[in-house]
Order: structure tokens, then sequence, then C-alpha cells
């Protein structure tokens, strides 16, 4: 039974989550649908991106995976079918899987298929699902698109160093309140060198310290 997964941004208010998966099961009756989010902040790559890395790999080999974020395409952003670690990711060149993975995914296809005239208006149900269920019915990429080495990429966002700072940005807060940054837990302890720290929050132009002075941190990997 394939397994197909969904990430957007489109909320859960709207009829677009429905309409998607009413056309995955028409095309592909069999397939068991996954919602790993629809609440990544609208347009917002680098938040898809950490949420479906942390996800993916639970899942088991073979799973497809519709990336829902900036789906439209243009003259210089192909659809895209990216075959890694077992696992197929469908979605627009817009930035994404330069974030999604570390290093190059193992095969790139750029998808090539006949679509409906509308397909511009809604390419996640309209592209997207199409690609995925030939997938799952056992299609290969190369049938649907053409292999290919281009990839757009986004650069992450880089912490800013000194001797006695680290400057990063929050990539994401879950719900349990939980903040991820792009520090990593060897960039610190390789930048505090034993050091105690202080931790300094800021919003809007506001600053909030916590601890007053610290000496251990938890991390968990971004």
């Amino acid at each position: 039974m394939p397994i197909i997964t969904l990430t957007t941004d489109m909320g859960i208010k709207d009829h677009y989550v429905g309409a998607v998966k009413g056309a995955i099961l028409t095309q592909c009756p069999e397939a068991t649908i996954v919602d790993i989010s629809h609440h990544v902040a609208t347009f917002d790559n680098t938040q898809a991106a950490f949420v479906l890395r942390n996800a993916y790999p639970e899942f088991p080999r073979g799973t497809i995976h519709i990336i829902g974020v900036n789906p439209e395409a243009d003259g210089r952003t192909p659809h895209l079918v990216v075959r890694h670690d077992g696992h197929y990711f469908v979605g627009a060149d817009n930035g994404i899987f330069s974030l999604l993975f570390d290093g190059k995914p193992h095969e790139i296809f750029e998808l090539t298929m006949k679509l409906d005239a509308d397909h511009l208006a809604f390419p996640v149900k309209n592209v997207f699902v199409k690609a995925a269920c030939h997938i799952a019915r056992g299609g290969t990429p190369e049938v649907i698109g053409r292999r290919t080495v281009e990839l757009r990429e986004q650069l992450g966002f880089r912490p800013a160093l000194d001797d006695k700072s680290i400057r990063g940005s929050v990539l994401h807060v879950d719900g349990y309140g939980n903040v991820v940054t792009n520090i990593t837990k060897a960039l610190f302890e390789e930048q505090r060198k034993r050091r105690n720290f202080t931790i300094t929050c800021a919003k809007h132009g506001k600053a909030s310290v916590w601890p007053a002075s610290g000496t251990r941190a938890t991390w968990r990997s971004p």
C-alpha cells in the first residue's frame, strides 16, 4: 500500500487540503495519506524543510512526499521529482531541496508529463498529485520527467560570529514552545570554549535574557 505524505502551508480552514486528498484518492484509491503539517508559515521554505527533514526518515522507503510550499513554476522554477535515500519528493525547484538534505539528492528529474490546461492554478493538486500517484502505482520518474543535475540552492541563514558572541536566527517554534535556531551544538561548543554564557532573545527591538548566567544548554539537531 503506497504512502503519500503532505507538507503544505495551506492550513485546514479552506478547501485546498481536502481537494488535494480527494485528487489523490481518485487517482490512487489504495494510497495511505499522511499529513505531516499544513501549518508551515506561508511561503516559508526554511520552516517547511525543517519540518519535513525531521519527519521523512521515520517513514518506510518508497514513501512519496508532496511539498506544497511555493509550488508555482515559471521559466526558472521547474517542477521536480527527487529521489533520495529511498524516498521520493515532489515539489518546485524553489530552493527547498537544498535545505532539505545534507548535500545534493541522489537523483533529480524535471517533470515533463502532459498536464491539463488549469495546472498553473493549483499545481499541488494538478501537478504534484499526478506525479506522486504515477509513482505510487509503480511508475518511474524517468517516464514523467527528464534526468537533470540542476538544482536551485537557497542558502540557510548562517550565524554571525565574533570572539564573544554568536548571533543566530530562529528557524521554528514548535507547539510545545521549543525554539529551534540555526546554531548547532557543535558550533556553540566550539565558540563557547567552556565559558559561561548568556542567551539573549530579541523580537521587534525588545530583548530578553535567559538565563542570567548559564553553563548548560539542551539541543535537538535542526
